[in-house]
């Protein structure tokens, strides 16, 4: 009766509280994980119920399936109530990424054997969106300590300079006795 709520989410989780036509949204940031308190105020606001639909293809045009498509805001506001979606792409490629506002999104593609893409500033709604990923790049090497042991388990980031700017392109989490990696990634 009081508008009181418990949850368990993860850091950076958005939710939502709705009655009719009234919403809003609150994100589980640094402030709510100190105070252990999160407020969301509600007014007439539209529903966060458009689409990004498309497909993603090899350099040939192919379809590929299986494919991780994330749609990240595009807004770079620290405190976003904007939540991340997630689609992975069908056998013909087809994705739809659902849950979003009218604003501007980062897609972005990611599969094994393939380098990533990121397309900025699609707008939510958007219909047709081809996302091409392509060959890249092979990027392997060998994790090992300073004495020459492969070390077993790690993460492995890859990042891009642009200018004196550093933006992450891959990640991956390796599990390998012998220290081992192989990325794709696009050259530069």
């Amino acid at each position: 009766k009081d508008g009181a709520f418990v949850f368990h989410a993860a850091d950076g989780a958005v939710l939502e509280a709705a009655v009719g036509e009234r919403r809003g949204w609150g994100v589980l940031d640094g402030n709510v994980q100190i105070t252990k308190l999160m407020t969301i105020p509600i007014a007439k606001a539209p529903a966060r119920d458009l689409t990004i639909t498309g497909h993603v293809v090899d350099p040939d045009g192919k379809p590929l399936a299986d494919v991780q498509v994330r749609a990240d805001p595009d807004d770079h506001k620290l405190q976003s109530t904007r939540a991340t979606a997630f689609a992975t792409s069908g056998p013909d490629g087809a994705f739809e990424l659902r849950g979003l506002d009218q604003g501007a999104y980062a897609l972005s593609a990611e599969v094994e054997d393939h380098a990533p893409v990121q397309k900025t500033g699609v707008a939510g709604g958007s219909h047709d969106v081809t996302l091409a990923l392509s060959a890249g790049a092979l990027l392997a090497g060998t994790v090992m300590t300073t004495t020459g042991d492969p070390i077993p388990t790690f993460t492995l980031l890859a990042f891009k300079r642009d200018g004196a700017a550093k933006r992450i392109v891959t990640s991956r989490s390796v599990i390998a006795a012998s220290g081992a990696f192989a990325i794709r990634v696009e050259p530069g």
